[in-house]
């Protein structure tokens, strides 16, 4: 969790900034992200980050956190040549850290950072100086020298496809005196001076990169006591460039077809996979005289999932199914009473059957399991033309374990969002239990702090858990305790109630205040949910500097913590809730991979012997390390703790640390506490966590896709038990979540529609050439293989310009394009219907979601318009990028051997008021370094 706080740890009460501009160039820091540049409005470098870690970073002597005052008293000043400097100076708390940093903006279109570093312990201390996040675009695929003693590259090209490696195997190049990239731009120069000297990492595939970015900096470098360590590195951009002002209208009319968007196909698989399944040829047509019958001992307890499923085939397939008590040879029955199924292992119980040919029928021995099967049965709903059948089949199917969860944030304005990840991905995946972090809902209890940005209403809130009991999913509320409290102490109201004041991190717990006002918060919350656990935090308390007053030190960390949960088990425990907390700080170095944030073994153990063993301890660890490297669940059970293994978005953490979880499930599931003799514990399944800002609502979704994504592989997972590594699976989690997640937006069966002729106002052509130099990336083919004239790709009719070979397209005006001319706007004329409009587009190059590439105006026939962005790795990718979103799918993919890919990608936009005409769309370039190609437009019809 540490990589989300230095992401967010300023977002709460902190917009502490500088920044100057000329020729071009802007440089800004602010004391939430660092250091920022841009080039004639391109982005160049952001999130700086510094840190003197102690060995092996087992903690931290300082980082940008600990002094986030440094940049609001950062000095101004003229440099002889006329430029702008700005100094600061960030020191710890207890000033072991000393380090005077300056950023110069300076004439001919130079930047410089200059930093002195000292520390006065003689305990181990190294430093790591990330100068920032470099936009790939300037630099993957480009030509490029370094020169210097101890200069080291093994390339004369960055490479076009990402490297696959861990920080020292990513460098691109080392330990130079000067570097000088031969940019889409021009020649940028990066010179480096002092005693010590840079790297720059290809960190596009790293685990750990939020977003696709070259990494430029100071790898970890150990610091001599009282000696002051100085170094600078200076970067000369190129000259500017004009950017375009031609603006084109097509002249071209669409034409109608008969079918543009083809019939959904579904294939023959379940997700989560079934244990066994077995498919047949009878298939059961399923029609307005369909109906369902329950036998249930408590038909009531049935009822929800019955619900559900006429819920979803009215809403995908328009049909009306109706209850009926009789039977009838057209009946689907839902079976569930013991007895129903022949468990397969006798603690299972959520084990169901489900047979579909002449009959169907789903049959569990309790309702958890019917749910499941339910949840199989919406699957199997298949649509052909006006006929509906359910697939046949016959299914045995049972999860690996029982605690199958996903923690999220609560969302401002996020309500319909939340409900359909709730209805769509999570219920339909068998996920049965969600951590909902909630301190930012609206409480009474916190009035007078209400966020503006984050605060979501109870009635909105109340609506997600209402959709949570339709699903069968179990709710646990998470409110964040001591660590990470700056929700309720980071403002004028309650700052007096932190244990430091000008770093609002932690609370105060020798403050009885704290006490008063968190037991009314939790009254509060215990009423609205009615849970049966309650997950307290407790995370990274000590990441800040905590303690940090007098009267806390004198007590001491472990006394404190242990203090605190039990003020909480004890107040959650009489009214008959259990508690859950965060694991990090009852784990020692050695004791795991990762996130081991107890000083030492000593005390980790200490800590585990003193809390109550009826404690659900929630165990996080993000590194994808081998399934054999996570000892630490035996490890809490050992102690006697429950434990769920809690991995983030990374696909081979989650599919390890799941596959831990379930061996560790499978060797402690017999366990039987008996009174008197020691608890035992067990390791229940995982939550699979995410941090995605404080808010989960349209902008965190939008902008954090992969860890959204991976709920699906999260759930298969889990549900499966992981048994198969990651290498070995045998489809794309990312494309099947944007699959659920779009395609009930589209009607299932054809449609017709029309597509356009850009014949005319195509401008480029999608080959290499003879230079073998496609958009810039030196020794590259093109998209020669892209299929010509008119053709299904996904599921609409596009009509791809060119001959076969030399696919063309319309290429709108980006800052790194080709040398020529390119249009800043095209507009093409409809003058037709439609209920939506695809685009099957690709951005030139890489980058940053902010600021979009283009946005998109669609114009009515009343005038009345709609529009949308083009956002690198929402609406849109690169040419290279194989990724997906839930807005937006691959449609075509061309892997060359040793080469990045070639795909071509689809956004569709959904007709808000489907029944006026469309009179044109428009698309604008943003004049940003990549530009948008368009290679066809299609639309379907409104009826």
């Amino acid at each position: 969790m540490i990589l989300l706080c230095a992401g967010f740890a300023f977002a709460q009460d902190d917009n502490a900034s500088i920044g100057a501009e000329r020729e071009g160039i802007r440089v800004g820091m602010t004391a939430g992200t660092g250091a920022v540049i841009t080039m004639d409005g391109l982005p160049f470098v952001n999130a700086s980050t510094f840190f003197v870690v102690k060995k092996d970073w087992k903690g931290r002597w300082f980082g940008y956190p600990d002094a986030r005052e440094a940049v609001s008293k950062a000095k101004r000043s003229k440099t002889p040549d006329g430029g702008d400097r700005f100094d600061m100076t960030f020191s710890s708390p207890d000033n072991i850290v000393v380090t005077s940093q300056s950023l110069e903006l300076l004439p001919g279109r130079v930047v410089r950072l200059g930093v002195d570093v000292l520390v006065t312990t003689t305990t181990h201390a190294s430093f790591e100086h990330q100068m920032g996040g470099m936009n790939p675009a300037w630099v993957a695929g480009r030509p490029f020298t370094v020169s210097g003693p101890d200069a080291k590259t093994s390339f004369t090209v960055a490479p076009a496809v990402a490297k696959q490696a861990e920080m020292l195997g990513a460098a691109i190049a080392s330990h130079f005196d000067k570097m000088t990239i031969d940019t889409r731009m021009g020649p940028l120069e990066i010179i480096a001076k002092g005693g010590v000297k840079p790297c720059v990492l290809d960190y596009r595939a790293h685990k750990y990169a939020l977003t696709p970015h070259y990494w430029i900096g100071i790898l970890e470098h150990k610091l001599t006591p009282n000696e002051v360590l100085s170094y600078s590195v200076e970067f000369r951009f190129p000259p500017a460039r004009a950017a375009a002002a031609k603006r084109i209208e097509v002249d071209a009319k669409p034409r109608d077809e008969a079918r543009v968007l083809a019939r959904l196909e579904m294939p023959d698989r379940i997700f989560p996979t079934p244990k066994k399944v077995a498919w047949s040829k009878s298939n059961f047509s399923l029609n307005v005289d369909t109906t369902i019958r329950i036998e249930a001992a408590n038909s009531d307890e049935i009822q929800p999932a019955a619900d559900g499923f006429i819920n979803f085939v009215k809403k995908n397939f328009g049909v009306t199914l109706k209850m009926s008590e009789m039977p009838s040879p057209k009946q689907i029955v839902l079976s569930c009473k013991d007895g129903s199924v022949s468990v397969t292992e006798a603690d299972n119980q959520e084990q169901y059957v489900v047979k579909i040919g002449d009959t169907v029928s789903a049959s569990a021995n309790t309702s958890a399991g019917l749910m499941n099967a339910v949840k199989t049965l919406q699957q199997l709903v298949r649509g052909e033309g006006d006929k509906i059948s359910m697939r046949g089949c016959e299914i045995e199917d049972w999860p690996a374990m029982p605690y199958r969860g996903i923690h999220f944030f609560s969302g401002k304005d996020a309500r319909e969002l939340q409900l359909k990840m709730v209805r769509d991905i999570l219920g339909a995946l068998k996920i049965n239990n969600i951590c909902y972090q909630s301190e930012y809902v609206m409480w009474d209890a916190t009035s007078k702090v209400h966020h503006e940005k984050y605060g979501m209403s109870k009635e909105d809130a109340r609506a997600v858990v209402e959709e949570c009991v339709r699903q069968g999913i179990e709710i646990t509320p998470l409110i964040n305790l001591f660590g990470h409290s700056e929700w309720l102490i980071a403002n004028k109201v309650y700052r007096h109630l932190a244990d430091n004041p000008n770093h609002p991190y932690a609370y105060d717990p020798s403050n009885p205040e704290v006490y008063e006002l968190t037991e009314k918060i939790l009254i509060e919350v215990l009423d609205f949910f009615k849970p049966n656990v309650l997950h307290i935090g407790h995370d990274e308390i000590t990441m800040e500097g905590f303690p940090n007053k007098e009267a806390n030190k004198e007590v001491g960390t472990t006394e404190l913590i242990l203090r605190d949960i039990m003020h909480y088990y004890d107040f959650l425990h009489a009214r008959g809730v259990r508690t859950m907390l965060w694991g990090d700080l009852f784990i020692g170095p050695g004791e795991a991979d990762d996130a081991a944030h107890a000083p030492d073994v000593e005390t980790s153990t200490l800590r585990r012997d003193r809390l109550p063993k009826d404690v659900i301890i929630t165990d996080w660890h993000y590194s994808p390390a081998p399934v054999e490297k996570h000892p630490s669940l035996k490890m809490f059970n050992d102690a006697g703790f429950d434990a769920l293994a809690c991995p983030w978005f990374d696909p081979v953490n989650v599919v390890n640390f799941t596959r831990a979880a379930g061996l560790q499930w499978e060797a402690t599931k017999d366990v039987k506490n008996e009174e008197g003799n020691p608890r035992k514990g067990q390791t229940l399944g995982i939550l699979d966590t995410t941090w995605a800002g404080y808010s989960f609502g349209q902008e965190s979704f939008d902008e954090n896709q992969d860890q959204y994504a991976a709920y699906f592989l999260a759930a298969e997972a889990s549900w499966t038990g992981a048994e198969k590594s990651y290498d070995k699976w045998d489809f794309d989690y990312r494309t099947e979540f944007a699959r659920m997640w779009s395609g009930s937006d589209l009607p299932r069966g054809e449609r017709a529609g029309w597509t356009i002729d850009l014949g005319k106002a195509v401008n480029f052509t999608a080959v290499a050439g003879e230079k073998k130099d496609f958009l810039g990336n030196v020794g590259v083919s093109g998209m020669e293989n892209l299929p010509v004239g008119k053709q299904p790709l996904g599921r609409f009719t596009y009509e791809i310009q060119g001959e076969k070979g030399s696919p063309e397209a319309v290429l709108l005006a980006g800052k790194m394009n080709p040398e020529g001319e390119w249009p800043a706007a095209i507009t093409i004329p409809i003058g037709r219907s439609a209920a939506s409009i695809g685009f099957a587009a690709a951005a030139t190059l890489a980058g940053p979601t902010h600021p979009p590439i283009a946005r998109t105006v669609v114009t009515f026939d009343d005038g009345t318009t709609d529009t949308f962005d083009w956002k690198l790795g929402q609406t849109i990718f690169a040419v290279d990028d194989p990724r997906v979103s839930a807005t937006s799918l691959a449609i075509w993919k061309d892997t060359p051997v040793g080469e990045p890919a070639k795909v071509l990608h689809q956004y569709v936009w959904r007709n808000p008021t489907p029944d006026k005409k469309v009179r044109s769309v428009r698309i604008e370039s943003n004049q940003q370094a990549s530009g948008l190609i368009l290679f066809a437009m299609s639309g379907t019809s409104a009826r």
